[in-house]
């Protein structure tokens, strides 16, 4: 009862200089605050080399103007998580990490997920790979080099955990298995965002993607960071459920696309044996 998904931002979060109206948590997790995604800056790679603490991170994005005002679009931003993870701590009155740790990491019993482990000795960690740049500083995607250094304090919650498959899918089951936040909690979150105008957006309420596979409803959450690509989908009436990491940044063929084509193999096959 201490955190609410229609709780006002600004009820956890107050002296924010809200522009454009002030959204609430459910905004938030839906990407329907207008809020601007503070890793959107021209000066992003030489700006994430740096330590920020929570405060820091939100201070970069505070001042700057909205997209739209709260409820009317929906697009991410990564400064949703931001304050979110902020707001956690507040209601918990302990690091976003180990509110993770005691909600999620130890019931589900996930012991290779790791936050803040840039500089942990952590046996199996896949080192990441980016693509060479020509002389025209164009991206060479026949070649690779070792990723260039970034803090996770630049991520805080929006991202910066360590993990496996095997953990992740771990997670996906509780989630599906109500383990979590419970069934009837877990399904809410997979219904669309609605707007101001009544339509639909192409989000959950959870946050995520939603899309079409094969006439089938299908759920997705990507992640990229220089080095980094990784995508979960699933299709709950299915119980299927898709889990790539790769250790080379973002490019072709799309980690989304490598995802759903695995989906619909295992589709086709499970079509067939049911045949």
């Amino acid at each position: 009862g201490r955190l609410g998904l229609d709780d006002s931002v600004s009820k956890h979060l107050p002296g924010y200089p809200w522009k454009m109206g002030v959204p609430a948590v459910r905004d938030l997790l839906g990407h329907t605050s207008g809020i601007h995604d503070y890793l959107d800056r021209p000066d992003n790679m030489r700006w994430v080399r740096s330590e920020y603490t929570v405060e820091e991170l939100i201070d970069s994005f505070k001042d700057r103007d909205a997209d739209f005002a709260p409820g009317e679009k929906m697009a991410y931003s990564n400064s949703n998580y931001i304050l979110i993870g902020a707001i956690l701590e507040k209601v918990f009155g302990r690091p976003f990490s180990a509110a993770v740790e005691e909600l999620i990491l130890r019931p589900l019993g996930l012991e290779h997920t790791f936050y803040d482990g840039e500089l942990a000795v952590i046996p199996g960690r896949a080192a990441g790979y980016e693509p060479s740049r020509n002389k025209d500083d164009s991206l060479d995607w026949t070649t690779f080099r070792n990723v260039r250094y970034y803090t996770m304090s630049c991520l805080s919650a929006s991202g910066g955990y360590l993990s496996t498959v095997d953990d992740l899918y771990a997670f996906y089951r509780g989630m599906a298995d109500g383990k979590i936040v419970g069934r009837e909690m877990f399904s809410g979150s997979l219904e669309p965002v609605r707007l101001a105008g009544g339509k639909t957006a192409g989000g959950s309420v959870g946050g995520w993607q939603i899309d079409r596979l094969d006439g089938r409803t299908a759920y997705m959450k990507g992640g990229a960071l220089p080095g980094v690509c990784t995508w979960m989908l699933f299709l709950p009436e299915e119980d299927l459920c898709v889990i790539l990491l790769s250790n080379r940044s973002a490019g072709e063929p799309r980690c989304g696309q490598v995802a759903l084509e695995i989906a619909r193999l295992a589709l086709d096959s499970q079509s067939r044996q049911d045949d």
